[in-house]
C-alpha cells in the first residue's frame, strides 16, 4: 500500500523490517531491490537481487529484475544474459524482451533493439507501460539508418491510433470566446522546463513574447528543478506542476485557463506529455521544439518549422500536422555561456587536423561512421574527437570503436570524452576542433549552433525529412550553403577538401 501511495522510503523500511523475521524471503528481496532501483541506489539493489537469485536461480521474476537493474546501470552484457535466463524459464514474458531491446539500444545496436521492443509489445496488453515502450521505438527509429521516413511516420500514426482516443474537434465547455482584440492565452507543455538543451531555444522566444497581447501558461512535468526553471517561472503568467495529476484533471485545468493555443515541447521524447493533446483541450494545438518529427496525432493542428528544414511539397506527407513555416528560421539560439574562441587553429597547434562531433553517441549510425571513416582515410594526418552529451557506457564505447575498426580506422585515431558539467568547459572543447562533422540521419541542433558560435565549421548532409535536415537548415539560414551536401559522396568530398584548405578554416575561425 505504501508503494502504491508513492511512499518509496517508508515502503523500503517496512520490507527491511520484514526481512528480520524472514531473511530469505525471495518476494521481499525482490521488492527491496525494486525500491532501491527506483531510488537509484543501484549497489543496494544489486545486493538484494543477487541474494534472491542465489536462493533460487530458476525464478524468472528475479532474473527479470536483475536484468532491468543492469539496464539501469548500462551494463549491457549482464542485462542481456539475465534476460535470456528469464526467457529460458518463461519464454512468453514480455519484460525480458524489453530489457534485451533496451540493452541493445544502450550499446548502439538500435535496429536489433527495436525488434526486441516490438516482440515485447506483441506479448502484452495495451497500457501506459506499453505506450512508453512504443514511444521508445519511435524515438530510436530516428537514430537508425535502416528505416525510411515513410516507415517512421507510419509508426508514429500507429502509436497515436493504438494508445490514444483522439478528439477531432474542440469541445468549448469552458466558454472560450473568439475575439481578435482579446489577450490570447498560450499554453506550453513540457517535461524540460530546466537546464535542458531546449532552454537555449525556448527562453529567447518566451522573453520576447509581448505580455500585453499574450498570457503565458506553463504546464510542467519537470522533475529536476534548477535555476533555469526559475527563469521560466518569471515568464509565466500562470504555472502548473502537473507531474502527479491524472490526465482528466490536467484537461480540466487547461480548459479552465481558457487556453487559445496549446504548444507541445516534448513530442515523443523521454517524459513526453503528448497524450494530453488527444482530448483537444485547446482550439489550436501546435508541436514545436523538443522532438524532430511529427507527433502522429490527427488533432495536432500545426508543426512549426521553416522553408529550408521542411521545403514546400517535400515533407508534408510525413506529417499529421499542417506545416507552419517561419522565415528565415524556426530556431532562435541563445548560448548558455559567452563563447571564448582561440583564434589559432588546432591543426596549427598540433601536427594533425582534428575532426569532431559533440553529439549524442546514439546518433552515430552505421552510415555516419562509414562516412567519417572515409573522411579520415582521405585525411591521413587527422583524428576525430567524439564528445558525448551523456556518460559513455563501456558497451557503447566498444561498439563505436569496433565500427570504426571495421571501416579501416585504428582506435588510436579516435578520441572520446565523456559529458562535462560546466557549459564553459564544454564550449572550450570546441577550441580543439578544426571541423565538426554532423551525424545522420538524426542531425545535431544545439551542437551545430555551438560549433558555429565557436568558429568551427560544420559539414552537414541534407536528408529527406525534418530530423535529417535540421543542420542543413541551420547552415542555409546562416548563408553557409557551401557546408551542406546533398549526397553522402558529396559530404565526404566536402569534408575532405575543407580539411586541406587551411586558409578557409582560418576564415571560418575569425568570422563565423
Amino acid at each position: 500500500t505504501l508503494k502504491m501511495l508513492g511512499e518509496t522510503e517508508k515502503s523500503l523500511t517496512a520490507y527491511q523490517c520484514g526481512l528480520k523475521y524472514s531473511a530469505n524471503d525471495i518476494p521481499s528481496l525482490n521488492e527491496i531491490g525494486l525500491l532501491f532501483t527506483e531510488l537509484k541506489k543501484f549497489d543496494e539493489a544489486e545486493a538484494a537481487f543477487l541474494k534472491a537469485f542465489s536462493l533460487n536461480e530458476n525464478n524468472a521474476s528475479t532474473c527479470i529484475n536483475v536484468s532491468h537493474l543492469y539496464v539501469e546501470k548500462k551494463e549491457v552484457r549482464k542485462a542481456i544474459d539475465f534476460a535470456n535466463k528469464a526467457l529460458t524459464l518463461e519464454p512468453y514474458r514480455s519484460e525480458p524482451y524489453c530489457n534485451i531491446g533496451t540493452a541493445f539500444i544502450i550499446g548502439n545496436q538500435i535496429p536489433e533493439g527495436i525488434e526486441y521492443l516490438k516482440l515485447s509489445l506483441s506479448l502484452t496488453n495495451k497500457s501506459t507501460k506499453t505506450a512508453l515502450t512504443h514511444q521508445s521505438i519511435l524515438m530510436n527509429m530516428l537514430y537508425a539508418d535502416c528505416y525510411s521516413p515513410e516507415e517512421i511516420f507510419l509508426e508514429h500514426k500507429n502509436w497515436a491510433n493504438t494508445h490514444l482516443i483522439q478528439k477531432s474537434t474542440f469541445d468549448n465547455k469552458a466558454g472560450l470566446t473568439f475575439n481578435k482584440h482579446k489577450i490570447l492565452n498560450i499554453g506550453f507543455v513540457s517535461s524540460d522546463f530546466n537546464d535542458h538543451s531546449i532552454a537555449q531555444f525556448l527562453t529567447p522566444v518566451m522573453e520576447n513574447i509581448n505580455q500585453d497581447k499574450f498570457k503565458i501558461h506553463c504546464y510542467s512535468t519537470t522533475e529536476k528543478i534548477d535555476q533555469i526553471t526559475k527563469i521560466y517561472k518569471q515568464f509565466a503568467t500562470k504555472w502548473h506542476d502537473i507531474a502527479n495529476i491524472d490526465e482528466h484533471e490536467i484537461d480540466n485545468i487547461i480548459r479552465q485557463d481558457k487556453i487559445d493555443i496549446l504548444i507541445d515541447l516534448s513530442g515523443h521524447s523521454l517524459g513526453s506529455n503528448i497524450s494530453i493533446f488527444a482530448n483537444k483541450p485547446a482550439p489550436i494545438q501546435i508541436t514545436y521544439l523538443g522532438y524532430p518529427f511529427s507527433s502522429g496525432l490527427k488533432n495536432m493542428d500545426y508543426r512549426i518549422t521553416d522553408y529550408f528544414t521542411d521545403p514546400e511539397n517535400i515533407t508534408e506527407h510525413l506529417h499529421s500536422e499542417k506545416l507552419a513555416r517561419i522565415s528565415p528560421s524556426f530556431l532562435c539560439y541563445k548560448p548558455k555561456a559567452a563563447p571564448i574562441i582561440n583564434k589559432t587553429l588546432p591543426r596549427e597547434r598540433n601536427s594533425y587536423l582534428t575532426f569532431g562531433s559533440f553529439n549524442n553517441f546514439y546518433k552515430l549510425s552505421n552510415d555516419t561512421i562509414s562516412a567519417w571513416a572515409k573522411i579520415l582515410i582521405n585525411t591521413p594526418q587527422s583524428v576525430i574527437f567524439l564528445k558525448s552529451t551523456l556518460p559513455i557506457p563501456d558497451g557503447l564505447k566498444d561498439t563505436i570503436l569496433s565500427r570504426f575498426e571495421e571501416n579501416g580506422i585504428h582506435f588510436s585515431r579516435i578520441k572520446m570524452h565523456h559529458a562535462t558539467i560546466k557549459k564553459t568547459e564544454h564550449l572550450d572543447m570546441y577550441n580543439n576542433i578544426d571541423i565538426c562533422l554532423d551525424p545522420f540521419p538524426y542531425n545535431g541542433t544545439t551542437t551545430t549552433y555551438e560549433a558555429i558560435s565557436m568558429g568551427v565549421p560544420v559539414v552537414a548532409l541534407s536528408g529527406d525529412c525534418h530530423h535529417s535536415r535540421v543542420s542543413s537548415g541551420i547552415l542555409n539560414n546562416l548563408g553557409l550553403t557551401e557546408l551542406t551536401a546533398e549526397s553522402t559522396e558529396t559530404y565526404i568530398s566536402l569534408a575532405t577538401n575543407l580539411a586541406k584548405n587551411t586558409d578557409k578554416l582560418k576564415h571560418y575561425r575569425k568570422n563565423l
